[in-house]
């Protein structure tokens, strides 16, 4: 921090006219909170994905730009993006190791950012000439976004990165303007906007009009994709089969007789309402116990409510002394099938070892929140319903886990999008998955909290 105050200091101290000083400030923080728009409210501003680096490479041309500036935008950029994080950290570890660990994450994230304006300076001062300049920068803008997305959190104890860091998926709000470019991978189309975002600052910076062709070049593949008319979607014939059921509310001391006796009820109202359907759905943790070691509640489902149907529910599972995060497929008063959450997110649902192994940190951390164990990595799992076969994930599985491949089959996500507390993040998980489906071409059942959601290989949604 003292480096921080430092380095800021020293910015604007080599910022003699004030003019400037207001303006560089004024750019960074509209660029940062820019980004954070169109991931906050992508109905209105996802738009500004296409500009939000502007202000960062125009500012760059002018060479005012260094670590302290860099170290701003990132913790401008994290207060705002993290806060569904923070929210978690603050509930689960009411002490002062949950302010250390608030802060440690918003001011690691943020130096990364920092990096990124130092390194893409220093690379730029060995070239005169401006357009060396500006590929510098593009190089380095684009290393950062993909560090940031696949690597930069490694420090929770496994290879990971914040995959919600894309700033391309915003534009999933409107998957119209992904479709002429979705044969491009992700990385292509993120580079794509860092070049037209450089060369519109390169523009307004040298006022040169020849840069005007490719910038139009470069957005006419966007814009002729959200002008591109499309099939309303629909849902197919199984999906017309399928209710869906949402969790009951209830506490940690909550009995399981209890819960289960509030879910069979909520069966049996949704049954009434539409007794044609065939297979009931529920998201991750709806049955907060081991079902697997409690058959009566099974038999308790299905007494009239499920005869003749089939019932997916997040849950858990025990064996022996581990615990699992685990979808059921129940059928006929039996559990026939399940899936085992492979990726656990590290601090929510474990203490990942490299820190509970030291003195430090488990007194920071007081407890083990969550303590679920991973299910098989290498092993590939489909759950057939209504004749058809789905490959399942649980949450973290799908937004971090590194097997997800292009295949026919569709995918069946079970999520809890309320245990961030905040709408935002619940939001930015069904636009990710709707992001994921026009990256993969893969037709997507979102089970979530609030609704299940069907969602098409162009990206387009319905709720069911």
């Amino acid at each position: 921090m003292i480096y921080l105050l430092f380095a800021i200091g020293r910015s604007i101290q080599k910022v003699q006219n004030k003019k400037w000083l207001y303006k560089k400030w004024l750019l960074l923080w509209g660029s940062a909170w820019g980004l954070n728009a169109a991931f906050f409210f992508p109905h209105y501003f996802f738009w500004l994905v296409f500009l939000f680096l502007v202000p960062i490479f125009y500012l760059a041309f002018h060479n005012l730009l260094s670590f302290g500036e860099g170290f701003v935008w990132g913790l401008l950029f994290a207060i705002a993006h993290y806060l569904p994080l923070i929210r978690i950290v603050g509930d689960n570890y009411r002490n002062y190791g949950g302010l250390l660990l608030i802060s440690f994450l918003l001011l690691y994230v943020s130096v990364y950012a920092g990096l990124w304006f130092f390194v893409s300076k220093k690379g730029a001062s060995f070239y005169s000439n401006n357009l060396a300049l500006m590929g510098i920068w593009i190089l380095g803008t684009y290393l950062y976004f993909v560090w940031m997305s696949s690597g930069a959190l490694f420090i929770f104890g496994q290879w990971m990165g914040d995959p919600f860091a894309w700033p391309i998926i915003p534009l999933a709000y409107s998957p119209r303007w992904l479709i002429v470019v979705s044969f491009l991978p992700k990385t292509a189309i993120l580079l794509l906007l860092i070049v037209l975002s450089a060369l519109i600052a390169f523009y307004v910076t040298y006022r040169e009009k020849r840069y005007i062709i490719p910038i139009f070049l470069i957005f006419l593949p966007f814009a002729l994709g959200s002008v591109y008319k499309t099939d309303d979607p629909k849902l197919p014939i199984c999906c017309k089969k399928i209710g869906y059921l949402a969790p009951p509310d209830y506490d940690e001391n909550a009995h399981p007789i209890d819960v289960a006796q509030n879910i069979y009820y909520r069966l049996a109202a949704l049954l009434e309402k539409r007794p044609d359907i065939k297979l009931i759905v529920m998201p991750e943790s709806s049955y907060r116990f081991s079902l697997n070691k409690q058959q009566h509640v099974v038999d308790i489902w299905a007494i009239h409510a499920l005869e003749s149907r089939s019932f997916l529910i997040g849950s858990q599972r025990s064996e022996g002394p581990d615990v699992y995060n685990t979808a059921y497929l129940i059928e006929k008063g039996k559990i026939i099938d399940f899936y085992d959450k492979r990726y656990l997110m590290p601090l929510a649902e474990f203490i990942p070892t490299v820190y509970r192994n030291r003195a430090f940190f488990r007194d920071i951390l007081l407890k083990e929140n969550g303590s679920f164990c991973c299910g098989n990595v290498q092993k590939k799992k489909h759950i057939t319903i209504l004749n058809r076969a789905f490959e399942p994930y649980i949450c973290y599985d799908f937004f971090f886990g590194s097997f997800l491949d292009k295949t026919t089959i569709p995918i069946i996500l079970f999520v809890n999008d309320t245990y961030f507390q905040t709408s935002y993040m619940c939001n930015m998980m069904l636009l990710y998955a709707k992001f994921k489906a026009l990256d993969l071409k893969r037709d997507i059942l979102y089970v979530g909290y609030y609704n299940a959601t069907w969602i098409n290989k162009s990206g387009k949604s319905l709720t069911i």
